[in-house]
C-alpha cells in the first residue's frame, strides 16, 4: 500500500476498528461519468475481518483535509522557528561577548606571564587559569555551532512551508512519509491525525 500510486496518503490511513490499512479504489462511475477513488479498510476487503468505516471515505476529500492540516503544521513551525531565530539572535551576542572577555584575558595572561616575575605557584595557577578559560571558550564556540545549525533547519523548514503550496504527487507523498504517522479513521468516518513531528 507505501507503493500505492492513486493517493499520497497510501500506507499512512489506518481502520482504528482493525487497525489494518485502508487503500483507495476505484468507485463505479456516477451520472456524471466521474469515477471516484475512496479508501477502503483491508481488513474488510482482504482478510474479511473488519466492516471497515459505516460511510464513504473520498480520497479527494481526505487528501484535501489532511493537505490543510500539513499546511496550518508548516506555518506553526515555521512561525516557532522564526521566534526562535530571534532569540538566538541575542544568545549570538552574548556569547560574543563572552568570548571576546575570555580572549582579553588569555591575552593578559599571556603577557604577564611574558614579563616574568612568576614563581612555581603562580605558574601553577596561570596554567590552571589557561586551561579554564581555553574549556571555557571550546563550549560556547560549540553553542555557536548548534545555534547555527538550528538556522540552517529553519530555512529547510521555511523552504518547505513556500513549497507544499505547489508540491505535486512526489513532493506531497515525501513530505506525507516524514510528518505525517498515521491517520486514523474511526466507524463513523472522523479521522485523527497523527504526527511525527
Amino acid at each position: 500500500s507505501y507503493s500505492n500510486p492513486t493517493s499520497w496518503l497510501a500506507g499512512k490511513v489506518i481502520c482504528k476498528k482493525c487497525g489494518h490499512t485502508m487503500t483507495t479504489i476505484k468507485g463505479k462511475a456516477n451520472k456524471d461519468g466521474a469515477i471516484r477513488r475512496y479508501f477502503n479498510c483491508t481488513g474488510k476487503s482482504h482478510k474479511k475481518i473488519c466492516k471497515g468505516p459505516k460511510c464513504s471515505i473520498y480520497a479527494e476529500d481526505l487528501e484535501e483535509m489532511v493537505y490543510d492540516c500539513i499546511t496550518e503544521k508548516l506555518a506553526a513551525i515555521k512561525s516557532t522557528r522564526q521566534t526562535t531565530k530571534r532569540n538566538d539572535s541575542a544568545e549570538l551576542n552574548d556569547i560574543k561577548l563572552k568570548i571576546k572577555s575570555i580572549e582579553i584575558a588569555e591575552k593578559q595572561l599571556v603577557d604577564t606571564m611574558l614579563s616574568g616575575g612568576f614563581n612555581d605557584d603562580l605558574l601553577k595557577l596561570a596554567n590552571e587559569k589557561a586551561t579554564k578559560l581555553k574549556k571555557d571558550k571550546a563550549v560556547l564556540l560549540e553553542r555557536i555551532e548548534q545555534i547555527h545549525s538550528k538556522d540552517d533547519e529553519t530555512e529547510v523548514v521555511i523552504d518547505l512551508a513556500k513549497s507544499w503550496k505547489k508540491a505535486g504527487y512526489e513532493h506531497k507523498k515525501s513530505v506525507a512519509m516524514i510528518m505525517l504517522n498515521q491517520i486514523i479513521i474511526d466507524e463513523d468516518g472522523n479521522a485523527e491525525v497523527i504526527w511525527n513531528i
